[in-house]
């Protein structure tokens, strides 16, 4: 009898340390996924998640309106994927164009994409629909006006790839 109660016992605590160390993950999974959506939409009033295809794609509403969406991306680097979010307009003259992202996961080598991770470099992509990016690396200095980051090639190309995903995906949604 005292065998059982002990099992008993036992499995209730298991349960409940296996039950708070989810709500522990996933809390610090919404706490880090807030941080990113709060940097790409600091003026938003609201955002709405919702699923297309099993990927988060969230709604950004202002003035009762949807000013835009946050959608990921991904491009290949050297390292292989980098993974990114972005803010995409959804009214006016910013239809379609891409207002901020920021990379949220690479494994790409830290001192070279430093240097792509720079405000310099991302800011060459902003205000761009996917027709004004360039092709690869040959038009790179044309289209955007600055050239592919040496010694991180495949990065700066990793990244225009996970910029064109994104706004492919962006200009699909309604």
């Amino acid at each position: 009898m005292k065998k059982i109660k002990y099992v008993i016992v036992m499995s209730s605590v298991m349960i409940s340390f296996f039950i708070l160390y989810i709500n522990f993950i996933g809390n610090k999974v919404y706490s880090c996924e807030n941080r990113y959506l709060r940097y790409l939409a600091p003026k938003a009033e609201s955002i709405k998640k919702v699923y297309v295809n099993d990927d988060p794609v969230y709604y950004v509403y202002k003035n009762n309106g949807k000013t835009g969406v946050i959608v990921s991306g991904f491009g290949y680097g050297y390292g292989g994927r980098i993974y990114i979010l972005a803010l995409v307009g959804t009214t006016g003259a910013k239809k379609n164009r891409l207002q901020k992202f920021i990379v949220v996961k690479h494994r790409e080598t830290r001192s070279y994409f430093y240097r792509v991770n720079r405000p310099f470099f991302r800011n060459a992509f902003l205000s761009k629909t996917l027709k004004q990016l360039p092709y690869g690396e040959k038009d790179f200095k044309d289209k955007l006006g600055i050239d592919v980051v040496s010694g991180a090639t495949k990065s700066s190309i990793g990244i225009l790839n996970a910029v064109k995903n994104v706004l492919n995906k962006a200009r699909k949604l309604k």
